[in-house]
């Protein structure tokens, strides 16, 4: 078996043709590759299409539990995973034709075991649409706003001698910390935009949508992302890493700090953001370092003055200040 492709399924009927379509569009034998479909406690006809699915293609596993959310179920998949490489496919989403073969055999000769194809965002009315497109692989310096998982090919070897799996503790940024580990001990890793990914983002999905409970969600989340940074901080420090290894998580940790920060200015009151500072004072993760890459011009002006704006945030008095005035400008649901 040389691909498993997990695909976490949650009601995801409407779309569900498009990712398996694609999925089975390839120019591979069915005997070299598998689709786990980890139905998640869908209350829709998903369970239903899964299961015509695999009556009709042997390499289609279907797997059913009760809702327990995105990275448990792809947690799930990952266990029943026999394949050589393994790749996160979300159930809304589809790949090109004819492209898994082409991705696997670049993997096998260049040994890479993290590889980056090329993302491409698409409307919910698009649909995936054979094209006789032939690829090839030609590698590229990776752009620094590709932040989705569902674009990346791993060698399953780096993920269970790591034990690396999918968290369920930091809300909607398990793509981020998961990334992060696999990037901590991959000794290869490539980005190919020959080949693309097709990924579909609902309008209402948590990463656009803002909401006062969305956000207590999110500082949660990020409390915990900062735990996982700090800890792994501390394994490299005393095992005397690489440097520039260190100042990466480091910088990570002063980011996801700062992160937390803004959010909680819009749902904690003076008090409720003054004991948070107290909070991360006792753990070191408070005053952090000026972030330099503040000072950086950004892809919009609104952007750029943003982060311009949020430079001092390591300064207690003006953080305090400055949620106080944009609390008056600012407000969620």
């Amino acid at each position: 078996m040389k691909l498993s492709i997990v695909i976490p399924v949650y009601n995801s009927s409407r779309y569900l043709d498009d990712c398996l379509n694609s999925l089975l569009a390839q120019n591979m034998n069915a005997a070299e590759y598998e689709l786990i479909c980890v139905n998640d406690g869908s209350t829709d006809d998903s369970l239903k299409i899964l299961n015509e699915y695999s009556n009709l293609h042997t390499n289609i596993k279907v797997i059913s539990q009760e809702n327990k959310g995105h990275s448990a179920a792809r947690n799930t998949g990952l266990r029943a995973a026999t394949g050589k490489y393994v790749w996160f496919v979300d159930s809304d989403d589809f790949i090109e034709e004819n492209s898994i073969s082409t991705i696997i055999n670049c993997m096998d000769e260049q040994e890479i075991d993290f590889l980056t194809i090329g993302l491409c965002n698409v409307s919910n009315e698009s649909h995936f649409i054979p094209t006789n497109k032939q690829n090839s692989i030609v590698f590229e310096k990776q752009p620094h706003n590709i932040s989705c998982s569902g674009n990346r090919i791993f060698l399953r070897e780096i993920l269970s001698e790591n034990n690396i799996s999918w968290s369920t503790d930091v809300h909607s940024l398990d793509d981020v910390l998961f990334l992060f580990y696999v990037q901590l001990h991959s000794k290869k890793s490539f980005y190919t935009p020959s080949v693309n990914y097709f990924y579909r983002e609902s309008p209402n999905s948590i990463s656009r949508t803002k909401s006062s409970e969305s956000t207590i969600k999110h500082i949660n989340g990020l409390r915990n992302l900062i735990n996982y940074y700090h800890g792994e901080l501390a394994i490299q420090k005393e095992k005397k890493g690489n440097d520039s290894v260190i100042k990466n998580i480091d910088a990570r940790v002063n980011l996801a700090v700062k992160s937390m920060l803004l959010d909680a200015i819009f749902v904690y009151d003076f008090k409720e953001r003054k004991m948070l500072l107290e909070d991360l004072k006792s753990k070191n993760q408070y005053p952090y370092k000026l972030i330099r890459y503040d000072l950086k011009p950004k892809i919009s002006v609104k952007r750029t003055i943003m982060d311009w704006s949020m430079l001092l945030f390591p300064i207690e008095f003006y953080y305090q200040v400055y949620g106080l005035i944009l609390r008056k400008f600012v407000k969620l649901k």
